[in-house]
């Protein structure tokens, strides 16, 4: 580092210092806690060349134990387009105003906040700019040239973050043709009439230059939307070429029954679509629902009906094909034949805390997520003792109950209750986990919110991404902060990747019962053959007030 920028980091950081031997740890274990951080620098839209705007830069997260100081430096690359006014530093800083100024033409601008003491936000303050030439663009720019945490490391940016200015601009055009003529045509559900029945077009003045949501619809072919983005003072081509629409009915013995439809297009004038429900056949008998306007595809129907079995039924459907999907379903404990294959289902629901419905949650057999089956169905197993729970983003997993599944029986499970998670801090050490070494260990540092105790955290009910934690480090010192061991060979459909998320979630033993918390890191996972040994390796021989004192992320 040159002499003068060693000058500055030690102004900056005012003294702070960092224990050598934590920094020796941290660098070992692979962690570079400020690589993660990004600068966001918002595009604007002027709709006045006289107008001004504020552009925020903001961090989409904090700097890893804070910052010591910034310098930063603003460039319009077309002073003709838009340019710099005035600088803000932000509510809780104090810029340098010595160095925080505008060039004469607009064109730079600086922004120098110091000696800010670890601060921990994301705010860095704002640019202002005003238009000067309608319907122009112009991109703005912003170089760090220096922005350090609290231990004096630099963050660096590369390329440099930068926006977009737009100043009053331009409407433009879209030309919509459909096949067949004299279709109805809505642009972001607003209807702007049909096409011609003489040559198929539309034509579509006026248009904010922005992403627009069009979509064709005529009587008998399914309809078809396209994401069309207007440019300014331009005509934009959005061509349709409807098919007809797929019928389907659904036939159920007994009545009542729900229906589910998957969907799988097989072009890309439609999109495929995940597993939805579609409503109850009728109350007659055999129950009878019948669904138009659908797109040709591949459909995957299920159909089913507390105390009853069922397997899905699959077809491709061609353009304006019809199709009657029957179900039989049987009903739990039926005599079945000696020679059919030994199994049995169980009914898997999953509820809010107002025991409303929640679809969509992931099962979790026997420890292993699987992503094709969701809750709202009954699966097949083989018959024998399982564990089984489900699992939601934003929701905490409630703990594994046990099913006996018999054979040719149904299992009707409680509904398991999804409650919104604690929210949870989490750390992963090393920043790189190589999931080809095969064995090995990683950790997860855990920060619980104010109210609750690490000691409270039931060891058997945390885990991550499947892997469940074969320890946990807890010390007095931190009562909020504990550490879990866990070993990567258990981590379950974990792929290389950049960032990879990373889920730690569990239980806490309160004297109201227990409740969840959950949180997520990002870090990067490879996968190659390696047999060198990693610090982390050793984690089994270091006591709990070792591995927290010398292993912890300080900003936790």
């Amino acid at each position: 580092m040159p002499e003068g920028r060693n000058t500055e980091v030690k102004k900056m950081t005012n003294g702070f210092r960092i224990p050598i031997l934590a920094v020796l740890l941290i660098l070992a274990a692979g962690v570079c806690a400020v690589s993660a951080v990004q600068l966001n620098v918002a595009d604007v839209n002027l709709p006045n060349t006289v107008d001004q705007v504020d552009i925020p830069l903001t961090l989409d997260s904090a700097v890893p134990g804070g910052m010591a100081g910034y310098l930063l430096t603003f460039t319009v690359a077309d002073t003709s387009a838009a340019k710099i006014i005035g600088v803000k530093n932000p509510d809780w800083g104090v810029a340098d105003f010595e160095s925080s100024s505008v060039s004469v033409d607009g064109k730079t601008g600086t922004l120098k906040v110091a000696d800010v003491a670890g601060k921990s936000t994301t705010s860095l303050g704002s640019v202002t700019v005003q238009g000067v030439s309608r319907g122009s663009h112009t991109t703005i720019t912003v170089h760090v040239n220096e922005l350090d945490d609290a231990s004096g490391n630099s963050v660096n940016f590369d390329p440099d973050p930068s926006g977009t200015i737009s100043v009053a601009l331009l409407p433009g055009d879209i030309l919509v043709t459909t096949t067949p003529k004299g279709a109805r045509i809505y642009v972001d559900e607003i209807d702007k009439g049909t096409t011609s029945l003489t040559d198929g077009t539309l034509l579509i003045t006026g248009l904010t230059p922005k992403t627009y949501d069009v979509k064709a619809t005529y009587s008998g072919y399914a309809n078809q939307t396209k994401h069309v983005t207007v440019v300014t003072q331009s005509q934009v081509p959005a061509i349709f070429t409807l098919q007809l629409a797929v019928t389907v009915t659904v036939r159920t013995t007994p009545n009542l029954c729900n229906v589910y439809f998957t969907y799988d297009a097989l072009s890309d004038a439609y999109e495929s679509q995940g597993e939805v429900y579609k409503g109850t056949t009728s109350s007659a008998t055999p129950g009878t629902a019948t669904y138009r306007g659908n797109p040709p595809g591949s459909y995957t129907v299920r159909a089913n009906k507390t105390g009853y079995l069922g397997k899905p039924i699959t077809r491709t459907l061609a353009e304006g094909a019809s199709s009657t999907f029957v179900f039989t379903l049987s009903p739990a404990n039926n005599n079945i034949p000696d020679n059919t294959p030994p199994y049995g289902s169980v009914q898997i629901d999953s509820v809010g805390a107002d025991n409303k419905p929640i679809y969509g949650a992931t099962i979790i057999l026997d420890g292993v997520p699987q992503p094709d089956l969701q809750t709202s169905t009954t699966p097949e197993l083989d018959v024998g003792t399982h564990s089984i729970t489900v699992a939601l983003d934003s929701y905490i997993t409630p703990a594994p109950v046990t099913a006996i599944v018999k054979p040719h029986a149904l299992t009707v499970l409680p509904p398991f209750v999804l409650k919104p998670g604690i929210p949870a801090t989490v750390f992963i050490v090393p920043r790189t986990i190589n999931i080809g070494r095969g064995e090995g260990k990683f950790l997860a540092f855990v920060r619980l919110p104010a109210g609750y105790n690490a000691a409270d955290v039931d060891p058997k009910s945390v885990f991550c991404d499947g892997a469940p934690a074969n320890r946990l480090i807890r010390t007095k010192v931190f009562p909020r902060i504990f550490g879990a061991v866990f070993n990567r060979n258990k981590l379950v459909d974990v792929l290389p990747g950049d960032p990879v998320a990373f889920v730690v979630s569990g239980m806490i033993k309160t004297k109201s019962g227990n409740l969840g918390f959950s949180g997520i890191d990002y870090i990067k996972v490879i996968k190659k053959p390696s047999k060198e040994k990693e610090d982390c390796d050793d984690i089994d021989k270091m006591n709990d007030d070792t591995v927290l004192k010398t292993c912890k992320p300080k900003d936790l």
